[in-house]
């Protein structure tokens, strides 16, 4: 400012001029997560963020969601002065394991694969997000077995159902037993 005699006094501001939107780059991340917040927090640690202008504590980063199978992550990336730039990630949010329903399988099967063949192709499943259900089988015992059917959705969730029934493939024993207990000497004529 200078006044009617040439005298001047001065004051300085600081800003910045900046119509530059900060840079940012997308890594990977899973494609599946129990929950949102598990997600974002993942989308957040795999994207980097850069400015024109330092240092690069002003760029703030931040996460929204929408939907769940699939879920479409928007990290966005915010300098000192407003700027801003998004990157998408898309992954499944889901901990709800499948629904799964028990068939019938026979009494008994010679083989513990038939019995868990037999298990398996009784057992249907539902997903609320994928249409990719595994199944597997493993039994204990064999006179009494129990065959458990375990279905698994693509995000490692798991639901399972058991089966009994009986692996036997000996063939019984026959002990014959005549009337009068021991025959000795005795000749075929004389048994009744």
């Amino acid at each position: 400012a200078t006044d009617a005699c040439g005298n001047r006094a001065q004051v300085t501001y600081n800003t910045r001029i900046d119509n530059t939107p900060p840079t940012i780059t997308a890594g990977t991340i899973a494609p599946c997560y129990p929950t949102v917040g598990a997600a974002e927090a993942a989308a957040l640690a795999a994207t980097t963020a850069g400015d024109n202008c330092p240092p690069a504590s002003q760029i703030t980063l931040s996460a929204s969601t929408e939907g769940t199978c699939p879920a479409i992550i928007t990290v966005t990336a915010i300098d000192g002065c407003g700027l801003s730039t998004s990157v998408t990630f898309t992954t499944v949010i889901d901990n709800t394991p499948p629904v799964i329903t028990a068939g019938t399988i026979n009494a008994c099967y010679p083989t513990r694969a038939e019995a868990e063949a037999a298990a398996i192709a009784a057992t249907t499943a539902t997903d609320n997000c994928s249409s990719e259900v595994t199944f597997q089988a493993s039994t204990s015992g064999t006179c009494g077995a129990v065959v458990t059917v375990s279905a698994t959705d693509a995000c490692g969730n798991r639901a399972q159902v058991t089966y009994n029934t009986r692996i036997d493939q000996t063939t019984p024993t026959l002990i014959a037993t005549l009337p009068g207990g021991d025959l000795g000497n005795t000749c075929l004529d004389d048994v009744p």
